[in-house]
């Protein structure tokens, strides 16, 4: 299942398409560090124009005020379509893994990505929203037990939640509250396997990135490389574990 999965992002024409999407993912990554770094460098230039005799500081201030908050609205609009187009990325991975495609899916119906990445986001949201809700509970509350009940529930929401996204990608959303279902798999040998595996890749490859950040600029672009690269093979395993878990479930509920 491992071996099947490091070689599931650059088997085929699949290479091509997961270079594509790291190529997107790092291009936004470059627009973001280039429109903060402008911005930073907007700010320094408008301090020294506004130590200029004849320049109004509140102008100037109120200028570089509004600049900002256009810049940071649109580092948000850039990472929020980016985010959802990936996350829909994935689920179409879930999909195609279910149905015994062995190569990356295509990019075609971008409208689909981007309803498949919308649903995801509404997926997450809902899996953990027991716990924000704790932690805001906790925090109005001042109990910090509650807050730290929250936290916890970071977990099972964790392990849940490949789980519904490939409910959803099977075609049903409502599946992806199915709790009887889902529980019957998430204890499937099969899908804590491939669920493990998928933790410990993320382990050492989060180790990776970490020496990867202290390289100066380059490091920031290809740890955006790995990690697409990681959530790929995490996303394999997560549709071969709860595909061999559903083939598990079923055979046994006809015995």
């Amino acid at each position: 299942m491992l071996s099947e999965s490091l070689g599931y992002p650059i088997r085929g024409d699949g290479t091509k398409r997961f270079l594509t999407l790291a190529g997107v993912q790092i291009l936004a990554a470059i627009v973001s560090t280039v429109i903060m770094f402008a911005l930073i460098f907007g700010s320094a230039m408008s301090m020294n124009a506004m130590q200029s005799p004849g320049v109004s500081p509140g102008g100037m201030g109120a200028l570089m005020g509004g600049v900002g908050i256009g810049v940071v609205l649109l580092l948000f609009v850039v990472s929020l379509l980016v985010g959802v187009f990936t996350l829909g990325y994935n689920v179409r991975v879930l999909r195609t893994t279910a149905e015994g495609d062995d190569e990356l899916p295509s990019f075609a119906d971008l409208g689909g990505l981007f309803v498949d990445g919308l649903a995801g986001v509404v997926i997450n949201v809902l899996y953990f929203l027991p716990m924000i809700a704790l932690i805001a509970v906790g925090a109005l509350a001042e109990v910090n037990a509650i807050a730290y009940l929250g936290l916890l529930w970071v977990f099972p929401a964790g392990y849940l939640l490949p789980i519904a996204l490939s409910a959803y990608a099977s075609g049903d959303f409502t599946a992806s509250f199915s709790l009887g279902r889902i529980v019957s798999l998430a204890t499937s040998g099969g899908y804590v396997k491939a669920w493990l595996l998928a933790f410990g890749l993320y382990l050492v490859f989060g180790i990776v990135n970490v020496v990867l950040s202290f390289i100066p600029l380059l490091g920031t672009f290809v740890t955006v490389f790995v990690g697409v690269y990681a959530t790929l093979v995490a996303f394999r395993l997560y549709g071969l574990g709860v595909t061999e878990a559903a083939n598990t479930v079923s055979s046994t509920s006809t015995l």
